[in-house]
């Protein structure tokens, strides 16, 4: 039996751009059971993710809750001097799978507070 399946296809078709990528399966196994999460409503200041059922990083879910098309959400890291490093930013109604290579897992939003819905599992 599979512990986490992430599902994933890509196509692209803008003016003469396109690309494909089939829609692949792949099954992940995962030594821990430790989940952690919620829906967070996250400022324009970079603010921690609370992530204390998850000892282990695996795989992240984030979907951006926010209505509107222009209020997204930059998932980051801090660095030296709390300088917050944005990886991956998720506009309203996106869902983004991520495998993390730690669980200090910030985010930020561009105007205002928007709901974060997140889910990081162990690995």
């Amino acid at each position: 039996m599979a512990d986490l399946t992430l599902t994933l296809g890509l196509t692209v078709n803008k003016s003469g751009l396109k690309y494909q990528y089939a829609q692949e399966q792949i099954t992940v196994s995962m030594s821990g059971t430790g989940k952690s999460g919620g829906v967070l409503s996250i400022p324009v200041a970079a603010t921690g993710l609370g992530v204390t059922e998850t000892f282990t990083p695996g795989w992240a879910m984030f979907v951006n809750l926010a209505s509107g098309s222009t209020n997204y959400i930059d998932i980051g890291v801090t660095g030296a001097a709390s300088l917050f490093i944005p990886f991956a930013r998720v506009y309203p109604g996106e869902p983004t799978a991520i495998p993390l290579s730690t669980l200090d897992i910030w985010a930020l939003s561009l105007s205002g507070a928007a709901p974060l819905d997140y889910t990081i599992f162990e690995r």
